[in-house]
């Protein structure tokens, strides 16, 4: 693994042995002005300036001749300093060398200041000894450090990995959550939301005929009409503030919560089904383009109440399913089943809300009158059709 901003690494251990320079060379100034000290501010001054500019390049390649630079030219300035100066500049020296590359950089500096201790003359055996002592335990200590440093870069590689995984899987998987639930896990809201009572005012949408078509046509087919279909009402339900609560195959639920205004929610809903037979009309066509001998009409029932919406399953670790359950989720789904093909019918209460909207539509009203229907579990029930704004009815 190449190391990762090799010179930024070692710009601690380079400023230490700096500084410790620095401060020899004054005190050589102050105390005898010898003409070293002066030499040797100029030389740090210098290569300061070098590693500063080098960092623009912070390459493995550059840093190793920096620091094969250091190893070569510090043995030969520090020749007459003191033995303290010498063994704690030099192997913090080869420790950086060590920090930012490991073996690759601490073995060929150690032997390129071996090599110019060699040829300027080592100054007496206790400086060599106590060197070589620093040396090796700041090498070893700076070459733990580094596998430990390389290992937590791996790790944090590893783990930026996994938290792009885990976003794509997330994005992946929002596709099968309602909206709403979409936009509480992404506020960071992850508990679970109970069921509590709403107002809410309920659409279901079936596709007539269908099941017969399904019997008829190729499995290829049957994906390219199902998968128009819900495209097409998953925007239209965007478009209109609702939501997808559930696709049933060939149905979809749908609910429009209250936003403060239920005669308002209950007139997008409507105006939303009102627009679908035309837009199913044209992905008919669409589909008669491509070869599919789909001619597919909807019926809907919409119904509107008070209502228990939230994540039902309980504490389950397994799964949670977020979904609206009442009575006027089953009075929608008896309406959408007594309509007829291509119709709709609404449920009195929704009617009644309305009552306030009709004056203010620009097509004209959007129920029709109030008539009396037999259903299932309900018994006589007033129904009032939904009609469309061109042709009388939807």
């Amino acid at each position: 693994m190449d190391p990762k901003q090799p010179i930024a690494r070692a710009a601690p251990f380079r400023l230490f042995v700096c500084v410790c320079l620095i401060g020899e060379a004054g005190s050589q100034l102050a105390i005898s002005g010898q003409w070293r000290g002066s030499l040797l501010l100029l030389v740090l001054c210098v290569w300061m300036a070098v590693t500063r500019l080098a960092q623009r390049w912070d390459r493995a390649s550059t840093a190793l001749l920096l620091h094969l630079a250091e190893a070569a030219t510090l043995p030969m300035l520090l020749i007459d300093l003191p033995a303290a100066v010498i063994a704690t500049t030099l192997p913090v020296v080869l420790a950086g060398a060590a920090a930012s590359g490991g073996w690759r950089f601490g073995a060929p500096c150690l032997l390129v200041m071996l090599g110019a201790w060699w040829l300027v003359g080592l100054p007496n055996y206790q400086h060599s000894l106590s060197w070589l002592m620093s040396s090796g335990f700041l090498l070893s200590l700076a070459l733990v450090s580094f596998g430990q440093a390389q290992r937590l870069h791996l790790q944090g590689a590893q783990a930026r990995r996994r938290s792009e995984q885990l976003g794509l899987t997330n994005a992946f998987l929002e596709k099968y959550l309602p909206s709403s639930v979409r936009q509480r896990i992404r506020l960071g809201s992850a508990s679970r939301q109970a069921p509590q009572s709403c107002w809410v005012t309920v659409a279901f949408i079936d596709l007539v005929g269908f099941t017969a078509y399904v019997r008829e046509r190729p499995p290829a087919e049957i994906v390219a009409v199902i998968d128009g279909y819900q495209v097409l009402i998953n925007r239209l339900v965007t478009r209109y503030g609702g939501e997808l609560g559930k696709i049933l195959g060939d149905g979809a639920l749908i609910y429009f919560p209250e936003n403060g205004n239920r005669a308002m929610d209950a007139r997008q809903c409507l105006l939303m089904l009102r627009e679908l037979p035309a837009l199913l009309d044209e992905l008919n066509n669409d589909w008669r383009q491509q070869g599919h001998l789909a001619e597919l009409a909807v019926r809907v029932g919409v119904a509107s109440g008070y209502c228990a919406l939230g994540d039902w399953g309980g504490d389950s670790d397994d799964r949670l399913d977020h979904c609206v359950i009442g009575d006027c989720v089953n009075l929608a789904a008896r309406l959408q089943q007594a309509a007829e093909p291509g119709g709709g019918l609404v449920c009195e209460v929704t009617a009644a809300l309305m009552a306030s909207q009709r004056a203010g539509l620009e097509n004209g009203r959007l129920l029709g009158d109030r008539r009396w229907l037999t259903l299932k579990g309900l018994g006589q029930t007033p129904v009032y059709p939904l009609v469309d704004a061109g042709e009388g009815r939807l």
